[in-house]
């Protein structure tokens, strides 16, 4: 007899393993007076989803692979202006399978970024611009649309550069 907590008892939890494997590689140089720097990252993830307590799910499953890249080409002048143009892209894929449901959603994005810097007086001119594209397909479910954003700041820069003031 006694209470549960006086016998405990050791319960192994069925479908709750995970492995989880990453990398990330970041390059870049110069060509002419331009810097070109780039990166790639991967990360993958398989999955067992045991469920509750009182609803198990031991054959339920979830599989994720993302990956993400971009390359930006910049440039310094010796009055202070800097440009660069990026170029970004990402691809994430999840399925779940297995228990009370199944769902296989794929998701891609592209970008082109445009970044601008233009000191005039004590001034600090800042433009930015993108345009992108953006596709989910989940079954019956497939959003479209295009990502897009512009900005224009001022920055003063006051006291020998000590002090910024940014509307």
């Amino acid at each position: 007899g006694g209470t549960p907590a006086s016998n405990p008892q050791t319960v192994v939890r069925q479908n709750n393993q995970a492995t989880w494997v990453g990398g990330l590689a970041k390059g870049g140089g110069r060509i002419g007076a331009w810097s070109l720097d780039g990166l790639v990252q991967v990360s993958a993830l398989s999955r067992g989803l045991a469920g509750t307590v009182d609803n198990p799910t031991p054959d339920a499953h979830q599989d994720f692979l993302g990956i993400q890249a971009g390359l930006r080409l910049s440039r310094g002048f010796a009055s202070g202006a800097e440009t660069s143009v990026r170029v970004d892209a990402r691809r994430e894929g999840n399925t779940f399978s297995g228990g009370y449901f199944s769902d296989d959603t794929q998701w891609w994005q592209a970008s082109l970024s445009w970044d601008g810097t233009l000191p005039v007086g004590t001034h600090w001119l800042s433009a930015s611009a993108s345009v992108g594209l953006s596709f989910a397909d989940s079954g019956s479910n497939s959003p479209r649309g295009a990502v897009t954003s512009a900005s224009l700041q001022d920055e003063w820069r006051l006291a020998d550069g000590n002090l910024s003031l940014v509307p």
